[in-house]
């Protein structure tokens, strides 16, 4: 799988499908955490304003790239009626400056 890249300053949404059986299904408890590099990881633990329910079984979290650059890294964990998880990552690069010439 190819690596997205995107440009800082670009909001990047992150999202989460969750079945049981083929069955949307919302899970007892839903976290979201994503980290640049090897800094400190931001965590949005189960109940956190930044998770959004779309609908059921159906969430997503928005990232602000701004100031960002590197590797960002994700990943969702649910619990309870949905155990499961899920991983991936981005790339975030600042536009090049204006040219000298």
């Amino acid at each position: 799988m190819a690596t997205v890249s995107y440009v800082a300053g670009t909001e990047v949404v992150c999202t989460a499908s969750i079945t049981v059986a083929g069955v949307a299904t919302d899970p007892t408890e839903i976290g979201f955490a994503w980290q640049v590099g090897f800094a400190t990881p931001t965590d949005y633990p189960s109940g956190d304003t930044h998770i959004i329910h779309d609908s059921t079984g159906t969430y997503h979290v928005n990232i602000d790239t701004t100031g960002l650059s590197g590797t960002v890294r994700w990943w969702w964990v649910a619990t309870g009626t949905a155990p499961c998880a899920a991983a991936g990552s981005f790339n975030v690069a600042a536009l090049p400056g204006p040219s000298p010439l």
